[in-house]
């Protein structure tokens, strides 16, 4: 299979490769980047996308791990977000939160607000909704509005309508005139009658 394939550069296997995920074609889209003469960031990243996005997280993580023990490439920041992404949709919160470690720690990354709300979307899928807000608390960087609105995601999954309301007001002050969060706020119970309100 991989000799019919043809040569790409990097740039040119990104673009195959993420059009065969989006097919769903992935044993395809890993073909192409086992063909690619040496290893780059940007085709290696879009595969592990396609992976999270057709429901195969372990995959992604699994092509991560093998990217660290060959050591011929260091991941950045956009493939770290797609790590912690994937471990989210996985439900490998502890594993998901090493890595977010790791970025620092292992890396000299300095983990930016998307990475944050990854680490969001995670704790709460686990349905650790104060871990959240105890994360927005102490967080280096101010948090963006996908970080409130995974809390009032949580919030309105696991029936949380007093932080859900904290949530939908944060992310409103982050996006004036959005109406997202007014609309799942609206889900909760009795939340017609209850204001948002500031702590």
């Amino acid at each position: 299979m991989l000799a019919k394939l043809p040569r790409y550069d990097s740039l040119s296997a990104t673009a195959v490769i993420e059009g065969y995920g989006k097919a769903g074609n992935l044993s395809r889209a890993r073909a192409v980047l086992e063909n690619l003469p040496e290893r780059h960031l940007e085709p290696c990243t879009v595969l592990m996308e396609a992976y999270s996005r057709n429901g195969y997280p372990l995959e992604a993580v699994h092509l991560f791990r093998t990217l660290e023990l060959e050591g011929r490439i260091e991941p950045d920041g956009a493939m770290f977000t797609t790590l912690l992404s994937a471990c989210s949709h996985g439900g490998l919160i502890r594993l998901g939160l090493d890595y977010f470690a790791a970025m620092a720690v292992d890396h000299s990354l300095t983990p930016s607000p998307m990475h944050y709300s990854c680490v969001a979307d995670m704790l709460g899928r686990a349905g650790l909704l104060q871990e959240i807000e105890d994360l927005a608390e102490r967080m280096p960087c101010l948090p963006i509005d996908s970080m409130w609105i995974a809390l009032l995601n949580a919030c309105k999954i696991h029936n949380d309508p007093g932080l859900g309301a904290l949530a939908a007001e944060k992310a409103s002050q982050l996006r004036p005139g959005e109406c997202v969060p007014y609309v799942m706020i609206a889900g909760f119970p009795d939340s017609l009658d209850r204001p948002l309100h500031h702590r």
